[in-house]
Formats: structure tokens, sequence, C-alpha cells
């Protein structure tokens, strides 16, 4: 896999799980799903790893990161949600 792979969107999601940690976005990479985290009351970025719902041998690699940026958008959006009524 190849940076230039990643879409612009894709890349920055990229930035918000690695960054803060390591400064880079890592050579071997894990797609994650971020998860509220009530104790520390902010969003983790690499608390859960994204399970594919389609068959990698039978997709694309634009094919895969497009549903993996989907649903990273949509349980963020939820958890950010979640967040924010328990700040309520």
């Amino acid at each position: 896999m190849i940076f230039k792979d990643f879409t612009k969107s894709q890349r920055e999601i990229l930035f918000k799980i690695y960054f803060d940690q390591s400064r880079t976005i890592q050579q071997i990479l894990r797609l994650y799903l971020p998860r509220f985290n009530e104790e520390r009351n902010e969003i983790d970025f690499r608390k859960e790893t994204w399970e594919a719902k389609l068959n990698p041998n039978d997709s694309e690699l634009s094919e895969i990161l497009s549903s993996w940026e989907k649903e990273f958008n949509e349980v963020l959006e939820r958890e950010e949600k979640l967040m924010k009524d328990h700040n309520s």
C-alpha cells in the first residue's frame, strides 16, 4: 500500500489516529474505529480495530479504504454525540 493510494480525507483520518503518539504514520497500518472513553472524557482513535464487511480478496484497495472511511466517519459522529451527551 502506497500513501498516495489514500484520499486526502483518509490521510487526515490516519493523521488523527497515529500522529499524536508517534508523530509519523506507520509503514504497517491498522485501520481503527474511534470510541468515546468516558474515563478520560475524549475520543480514543485507537480503541477498536476495524473489521471489514467485504472480502479483501474480491475488492479493490480503493473500495476497502472507502468502506473503512465511511464507517469511521459514522462511528466518529456517533461517539462525539455520546461525549457531548455525557458532558451535558
